[in-house]
């Protein structure tokens, strides 16, 4: 314990500098706090431990990242002169995970690509660009603008957006996702076994699911129109919920050729 903490509580690098830490692929979680610019977060099973670099993308005087932490775990913040960052700090953060690590990632305006991770990740950010690929673990995202992409293929991804637009591809899971102002677009690769939830309070949402799907769904707009190809089975596993205040709720059937299905299917 006593060397795990010298090694994440060692001072900053110097202004201009990139900042390497290297973890145990046992610690339960790294956050990564007031970041602006980039972050990019990958899992390598035959990495011997995880790592941490921050490169300065544009640094002006006085930014610097803090890392600290101990067995529990190791905590980055972006700093400008011992404040929260300002937008001279801009930063481009890459995370080789090696184990179950759980991620807590909060910001100003950043750009998130998480290519593999296989531990939670929550992302809380005021203004960004998620795109999420093989997500594992449970996911959250939270956002006062932006959008998401990607197609997660593990456990149940949350997302929350007051300004943006949500679109997934080659969905297996349950998705529960809520944007005030914008749009959803889901698309399923294989019949989903649970229940997915898609509001918009002004905008779009639209979903498809494989041909020969059965649905169980519950579509309801305030003010606009409701279109859809898949009859209703109330004994269906696969069920949808889709909501919008004002706007289209589309329930499409997707056509997917031999070799996709096959993709699909492995």
């Amino acid at each position: 314990m006593i060397a795990l903490l010298c090694v994440l509580s060692s001072p900053p690098a110097l202004a201009g500098e990139p900042v390497v830490r290297s973890l145990p692929s046992t610690i339960p979680a790294l956050e990564i706090d007031n970041p602006r610019g980039v972050i990019e977060v990958r899992y390598d099973p035959d990495a011997t431990g995880t790592s941490f670099v921050a490169s300065p993308m544009f640094w002006t005087q006085g930014c610097e990242v803090a890392f600290t932490g101990d067995t529990s775990m190791a905590r980055a913040e972006v700093q400008k002169d011992g404040e929260r960052a300002g937008v001279g700090c801009r930063t481009k953060i890459e995370v080789v995970l090696s184990g179950p690590t759980a991620l807590h990632l909060q910001g100003d305006k950043v750009r998130v690509h998480v290519e593999e991770s296989r531990g939670p990740v929550d992302i809380d950010l005021r203004r960004g660009k998620v795109q999420l690929e093989k997500v594992y673990g449970s996911t959250d995202v939270t956002m006062i603008a932006g959008r998401v992409t990607g197609s997660p293929v593990g456990d149940e991804l949350h997302i929350a957006i007051d300004r943006g637009r949500v679109r997934l591809e080659s969905l297996r899971v349950p998705i529960h996702a809520e944007v005030g102002i914008g749009g959803i677009h889901l698309a399923y690769a294989l019949a989903l076994e649970g229940t997915t939830t898609a509001h918009v309070g002004l905008g779009r949402v639209q979903v498809s699911f494989p041909y020969g799907t059965l649905l169980d769904r519950q579509t309801d707009v305030r003010l606009g129109l409701v279109k859809t190809e898949i009859p209703h089975r109330t004994t269906s596993r696969t069920r949808l919920e889709a909501t919008t205040g004002l706007g289209v709720v589309d329930v499409d059937t997707s056509f997917e050729d031999e070799e996709n299905e096959a993709l699909a299917s492995n």
